[in-house]
């Protein structure tokens, strides 16, 4: 059994913050593995017609979207993910909106201790959205957190790597996690097989007033297997400060009894402490998920 705790740091054991987390064996540049085909890459980005759940569901399955609302009509906020232009980017991006003391979890009435508005790919998606036993996948996407975000001390997450299949599926295996703290930070956290009832143990942390107002690349790198490699950089667009910069090749990242890996994406938080929270919007853009050798493309220059 190799020993995947060598590298990472226990949530709980951790004594200091940098503006910048490097891990072990890191390439520093995840686009140099590229193929010259791109037919096992899609790309999602908002295009400013208004029907983002349809354009995200026709992009990522037929029920990408986990939305808290029952009847989008009928509520009087509307859609919660809506798409709005960004002049920093010049570009449409997606607005993904929760609001603490209207929204649950995906309209379930018996979950009241958490609320979602996510997008996923899932059992109904294409074969090379979803990663099998072996298969390599990159996601790559731009995020922005308000200047005023106000994370849980519970959790908040923007991205989740889960399992499909075996008994611990509802477990994530990777979470990229706003949370708050003294001082506050942006967690990469990883959740290994059997981990069910225990905490999850940080990979690489940054404060988070460097992510807050920014829009930041996200470039992740996955090798979905028992002895599999992870590669995670965080950039800001506005100066290119590199946030985060980690990797593993020895990390535990497939679930006995799985069928699938898949990435989702949105405000998943809990509400244990509702008086810390408030209604909050991330922004997101250029959801990109490769498969194999493929790789996603790095955001334009403006």
């Amino acid at each position: 059994m190799f020993n995947y705790l060598q590298n990472v740091i226990p949530v709980i054991a951790l004594t200091a913050l940098t503006s910048c987390a490097t891990g072990t064996g890191g390439t520093g540049n995840l686009s140099d593995q590229s193929s010259g085909s791109t037919d096992q890459r899609v790309v999602l980005s908002a295009d400013g017609q208004g029907k983002t759940y349809e354009l995200i569901n026709r992009t990522l399955g037929r029920a990408a979207v986990e939305s808290p609302v029952c009847d989008n009509e009928r509520d009087q906020f509307g859609r919660r993910i809506t798409d709005q232009f960004d002049e920093q980017l010049g570009a449409y991006v997606f607005a993904f909106h929760i609001r603490r003391d209207v929204d649950g979890d995906r309209c379930r009435e018996n979950i009241n201790d958490r609320q979602r508005i996510e997008i996923k790919t899932y059992n109904q998606s294409a074969a090379h959205l979803v990663a099998t036993l072996g298969e390599r996948h990159t996601y790559r996407w731009k995020f922005k957190l308000d200047e005023g975000f106000q994370p849980s001390r519970h959790f908040t997450h923007v991205f989740q790597i889960k399992p499909q299949g075996g008994s611990d599926q509802g477990l994530p295996i990777l979470t990229f996690t706003p949370r708050l703290a003294s001082p506050e930070r942006f967690e990469i956290s990883f959740n290994p097989s059997d981990n069910l009832g225990k905490g999850a143990i940080m990979l690489a942390s940054a404060d988070l007033s460097e992510f807050k107002g920014e829009w930041v690349d996200a470039h992740v790198r996955v090798l979905n297997a028992e002895v599999g490699s992870l590669h995670v950089i965080l950039t800001r667009l506005r100066d290119g400060k590199v946030l985060i910069d980690w990797s593993n090749d020895k990390l535990d990242l497939w679930r006995t009894g799985a069928n699938f890996n898949r990435p989702k994406w949105g405000i998943y938080r809990s509400l244990r402490t509702p008086d810390a929270l408030r209604d909050e919007t991330v922004l997101f853009n250029d959801f990109c998920i490769a498969e194999g050798g493929n790789t996603c493309p790095a955001p334009e220059k403006k």
